[in-house]
């Protein structure tokens, strides 16, 4: 017989990542956790965490099997709302998930909206300053900005949105270096990248109204995994840095960020949002995340710099 209850207690170990942290949160003696997740293993005949007194790592297969489990209490807790609700109230509590861009769109202009229109639902939201972090997250929907594909997943995913990045600088910067009058001319520039790393990365840029392409392999001078630290470098006059307009799009229209080589892109940066499976989704999520997905590619769409303009020449 498998018992259900040691495979939430695993999850639990894995996102609190240990089991004090996790005897804390389920109220359960430290030893008797640590002998459930024993029997857990000895039952499976394999090690699903390799634990020291300084140390607590999940395994490979651990990792594998806290995917299920995780799936598992999903499944469970929409069950038994199913059961309470007969699927048809759009309330309860939705735990959402999303990046910082994402975040700071939808609390400023979506979800005041949802919640006046939804007012039997609350929503749980935590920010996630990378993709990667959604792995030990149990939540019901995920909201991500991000710039490369995500990894395939079991999880559903759906594209919200894809948004040009575009170059900025600061009128301190732009008034003591030379504005650049193409893409070659970056590489005498300083420059300002979302990335985790300070060597060398690409910007593939395009010409919007040709589509002409030209890669530029660049040494950024400051490099940061936040892209809102990147924004403010950019208008402290650090450098140039490739944004989008959900990040840059204030700063242009009230002149603290000047749009450089407007007729250039610097790639893009995708929006989509995931969920943990087409089973099992409660009412709730789905009306938010129909309600995000209307609402979030206009609000963005009102950024872009070039709608900007024409406002400002009307």
């Amino acid at each position: 017989m498998i018992n259900f209850n040691d495979y939430y207690y695993f999850a639990q170990v894995v996102e609190n990542s240990g089991i004090t942290a996790a005897s804390k949160v389920l109220g359960l003696p430290k030893s008797k956790l640590s002998r459930r997740i024993a029997e857990l293993e000895a039952r499976l005949g394999a090690r699903l965490i390799q634990r020291t007194p300084r140390s607590f790592l999940v395994t490979e297969l651990g990792s594998e099997f806290y995917e299920h489990a995780r799936k598992m209490m999903l499944e469970a807790r929409a069950a038994e709302t199913a059961v309470k609700r007969r699927l048809v109230d759009q309330t309860g509590t939705i735990r959402l998930s999303s990046s910082p861009t994402v975040s700071r769109l939808c609390f400023a202009e979506i979800m005041p909206a949802f919640l006046r229109n939804f007012p039997n639902t609350h929503v749980k939201q935590e920010v996630l300053n990378r993709p990667a972090d959604m792995t030990n997250r149990m939540s019901d929907l995920f909201i991500l900005s991000h710039e490369d594909a995500l990894d395939d997943s079991t999880m559903i995913q759906r594209r919200l949105l894809i948004e040009p990045r575009h170059l900025v600088a600061s009128r301190e910067y732009i008034a003591h270096s030379k504005p650049p009058a193409g893409p070659d001319d970056l590489m005498s520039h300083q420059m300002l990248a979302t990335s985790e790393t300070s060597t060398q990365i690409r910007w593939d840029l395009t010409e919007t109204s040709t589509n002409r392409q030209s890669c530029q392999c660049l040494t950024p001078r400051l490099a940061s995994n936040d892209i809102f630290a990147v924004a403010a470098a950019a208008r402290a006059g650090a450098g140039i840095a490739a944004l989008p307009a959900s990040v840059c799009g204030d700063d242009i229209r009230t002149g603290e960020l000047i749009h450089i080589l407007p007729e250039w892109t610097a790639g893009a940066t995708m929006v989509s949002a995931l969920l943990p499976s087409k089973q099992g989704v409660l009412p709730a999520v789905r009306a938010l995340l129909d309600h995000i997905t209307e609402q979030l590619p206009p609000i963005v769409a009102a950024l872009h710099p070039h709608r900007q303009a024409a406002r400002a020449a009307q």
